[in-house]
């Protein structure tokens, strides 16, 4: 594994990405003169588990002549983990888009981490003269069950919305009481409610979860269910499962919203007897 160094500086493996860039600016009227970015919240990740399409990065460029360039293809983006692996705009594990306020773009990333140690992400944005970076915090953990280790990472999953601004708030049940080798059917394990593009998001089918139990490493689909009344944003998500013999566990719930971003939470304790 690479050596974290406490600075980074654009070596030569960034070329490719600046030259592309510069060949599709060739077409452009718009020149940026300076780079605006503002890191987004520290990353939270589980290891093994990881995470996809969180939140990293807000940016906007000043034109030359004044106001603020949204041409998508005037810029370019490139991550380093911190852990020695590297990606960029042009791979699946890097996107931005232009958020719901037309001004600021937002880039979101997908990472695993396969080492328990905390990381600094980070963000470099590139125009055709400028370049400006940012620095994100990344908290890497254990699974909170040593029975879930070692763990898989949850399957992706098709999404339904493009790339956007997302808010996931969700809730776990705290303690739940079972019986060795009685089934768990259909138990409710928490709430997620969720927003894309500033919006509520009410339509269950653009949330899917995945359960980890804590007594193995595998993930298994929950049932997610819609609002119950006109007013209300909560989807509720259940699980099925059956624990062999007596022990305490721990249900992780990994989330997925409207575009793909996720979500980890741990929704659970379970006492079985």
């Amino acid at each position: 594994m690479l050596k974290q160094k406490n600075k980074l500086s654009v070596s030569s493996d960034s070329l490719p990405v600046m030259e592309s860039l510069e060949s599709r600016q060739m077409m452009s009227t718009t020149e940026v003169r300076q780079i605006f970015a503002s890191p987004a919240k520290p990353v939270f990740s589980y290891t093994s588990v990881g995470f996809r399409l969180n939140p990293l990065a807000t940016f906007h460029g000043a034109a030359v002549g004044g106001g603020v360039d949204t041409n998508k293809d005037d810029y370019a983006v490139k991550v380093y983990w911190g852990d020695g692996q590297i990606s960029t705009s042009r791979d699946k594990e890097v996107d931005f888009t232009l958020s719901p306020d037309h001004v600021n773009f937002l880039v979101k990333g997908s990472h695993i981490y396969n080492q328990t140690r905390d990381r600094k992400i980070v963000v470099f944005i590139f125009a055709r003269f400028v370049r400006q970076n940012v620095e994100v915090p990344a908290f890497v953990n254990d699974m909170p069950d040593s029975g879930s280790l070692p763990v898989s990472a949850p399957e992706p999953v098709g999404t339904r919305r493009p790339l956007g601004a997302v808010q996931l708030s969700r809730t776990g049940v705290n303690q739940i009481n079972a019986s060795a080798n009685k089934e768990l059917k259909n138990i409710r394990l928490g709430t997620v409610i969720g927003k894309y593009n500033k919006f509520f998001d009410r339509n269950r089918n653009d949330y899917f979860v995945q359960i980890n139990w804590g007594d193995d490493g595998s993930w298994t689909p929950g049932v997610v269910l819609g609002p119950t009344t006109a007013w209300d944003a909560k989807m509720r998500f259940f699980g099925t499962h059956t624990y062999t013999k007596p022990g305490r566990h721990t249900i992780v719930v990994y989330i997925t919203g409207p575009d793909g971003q996720t979500t980890t939470l741990v929704a659970a304790t379970v006492l079985v007897v």
